[in-house]
């Protein structure tokens, strides 16, 4: 082992090691005998960009893509950084390209939905959680994903139905599987037969104004007026506040 390559262990020891700072000392000291190492750029680059330097980090892993092809966690990073300078066609680029089957790590798929997300290619973005889906089944980001995708592109409630389903029975105690579930249920009409999911969820957990209004109108008509002025007294505090395509209710 050279002296580069010694720091480029050292570099990688303390930055998986939760040690950016050291990782960033180790990189730049083995930049200064190899100067062309691709390796010690890229780890240069996630270090910096641990640190929130995010100028230092682009130009690191800049000079690495120049010599080697970029890991997929520093080009995932490279592509944070970009979108944060405004540089969208960039970021794009290297999100699109993550996007391909076979580009990226399952378990990186959903930084690349994120940001797909971040740029509004919806399309894509759901293209993405739809193959995790298929990839794990049991991961429930994935489905709330699908939803979520689903409603930016203002496709059909009904099609909601089935990514919110399978990620609150996933996990079940989710508030914000169920709350979706019952907005969806709401839309289509079907809220009173769905009051159930609202079990063990606190009333101030709902910042939907059209929703709390829709939930007290659903208990006044099976009588329940107790539940009814609750929900009347939620929606009267949130004033203003109404669910649509780019409501907090779907924030990720």
């Amino acid at each position: 082992m050279n002296s580069s390559d010694a720091h480029h262990y050292a570099a990688a020891e303390h930055l998986w090691g939760g040690r950016p700072n050291a990782a960033r000392d180790a990189a730049l000291s083995g930049l200064q005998l190899n100067p062309d190492h691709a390796g010690l750029h890229e780890l240069a680059g996630l270090a910096e960009f641990e640190q929130e330097c995010y100028g230092p980090a682009v130009f690191h892993f800049e000079s690495a893509s120049v010599l080697a092809p970029l890991g997929t966690e520093a080009q995932l990073a490279l592509a944070d950084c970009y979108l944060r300078f405004g540089q969208t066609h960039a970021a794009g680029t290297i999100y699109a390209f993550l996007a391909e089957e076979g580009r990226c790590p399952t378990t990186l798929l959903p930084e690349v939905a994120k940001g797909l997300g971040r740029l509004a290619r919806y399309e894509l973005a759901l293209k993405v959680c739809q193959r995790m889906c298929a990839l794990r089944p049991t991961f429930h980001p994935a489905w709330f994903g699908v939803a979520y995708y689903l409603r930016k592109l203002r496709r059909p409630a009904r099609l909601l139905v089935f990514p919110l389903q399978t990620a609150f029975e996933l996990v079940p105690q989710s508030w914000t599987y169920r709350l979706n579930l019952l907005m969806v249920f709401g839309e289509l009409g079907q809220l009173p037969d769905h009051l159930h999911l609202l079990d063990g969820v606190p009333v101030e957990a709902l910042n939907c104004r059209c929703l709390c209004g829709q939930l007290a109108a659903a208990f006044a008509t099976a009588e329940d007026h107790s539940r009814a002025a609750e929900f009347l007294a939620r929606a009267d505090s949130l004033t203003g506040r109404s669910f649509d395509a780019d409501s907090e209710t779907f924030d990720r």
